[in-house]
């Protein structure tokens, strides 16, 4: 019987990341523990698991031997891991990453992640795509609009915009929900304006018009979300966040962003397991 594949993904453990998240988290809520409660990260180990026919065990940031995939964990490289369609946050955490570590780069979310890495003197392949693109093979969905606009914010801005007041047609869709349920409610609206990178990732994968959502002060995409557009032959288009968002206005950027054009066959022939 294979082992189980050791993946580095966010669980909810926060003691396996930070003693002072711990600290917090028992501040806060009591409990050293919180299930994942972004449909994005819930993904990671289900996806693996299909793609391999294995289990999958959490492995913490800072352990050896562990694969990385969807997201924005590459920071976290150690020696031995293996990074399948990960990005950084930011280009800056390419600083994280030592040189001449024992590790493997078979596929990054983007070109900019892939640019950062080269420039700080990593070898990486030219293959590109968020793993996140591959949920349908997961979970199946067609699409059933019943509203004109879902509205996805960023997971610590969840609770702002459940005191909201949207326009007649346009739900609120929170990337708390469990994935299924999460990926039902994408399928159902016409278009998903959305501040949370694995919510657009997920619009593109079903094939739902979307726009990235920037809240002020912030007046521009960030790295994450340009890497990710720039590996599906994307440039920015965004609209900016108000307590009112224009949803016309948000429908013709839509329109100008594009559907994602991206050839998934590289990043699957990437993996690094046998598939089913």
């Amino acid at each position: 019987m294979s082992k189980p594949i050791k993946l580095y993904y966010h669980d909810g453990l926060y003691f396996r990341r930070s003693l002072f998240r711990t600290l917090g988290n028992l501040f806060r809520h009591g409990t050293l523990y919180l299930p994942v409660y972004n449909a994005g990260d819930q993904l990671s180990p289900l996806l693996v698991a299909h793609l391999s026919g294995r289990s999958v065990k959490y492995a913490a940031p800072f352990s050896q031997n562990k694969l990385i995939g969807l997201g924005s964990g590459l920071a976290a490289i150690k020696p031995g891991d293996v990074v399948w369609g990960a990005g950084l946050a930011r280009p800056e955490h390419v600083k994280y990453i030592s040189k001449g570590s024992n590790f493997r780069i078979l596929a990054v979310r983007g070109p900019k992640t892939r640019d950062a890495l080269l420039a700080a003197g990593h070898d990486c392949p030219e293959v590109f795509g968020d793993p996140t693109l591959l949920a349908p093979l997961v979970f199946p969905r067609q699409r059933k609009p019943k509203f004109r606009a879902g509205v996805v914010p960023e997971h610590p801005r969840i609770g702002q915009f459940r005191q909201r007041k949207f326009d007649d047609g346009v739900t609120f869709i929170p990337p708390s929900l469990n994935i299924e349920d999460f990926v039902t409610q994408l399928c159902e609206c016409d278009l998903i304006i959305t501040s949370s990178l694995h919510a657009l990732i997920l619009a593109d994968a079903y094939g739902v018009p979307a726009v990235p959502l920037v809240h002020p002060p912030h007046q521009a995409l960030g790295f994450d979300f340009e890497d990710y557009l720039a590996s599906t032959g994307r440039t920015g288009r965004y609209i900016l966040d108000s307590e009112r968002i224009d949803i016309a206005h948000a429908e013709q950027l839509a329109q100008e962003l594009g559907a994602a054009v991206v050839n998934l066959d590289p990043l699957l022939q990437a993996f690094p397991y046998s598939s089913r």
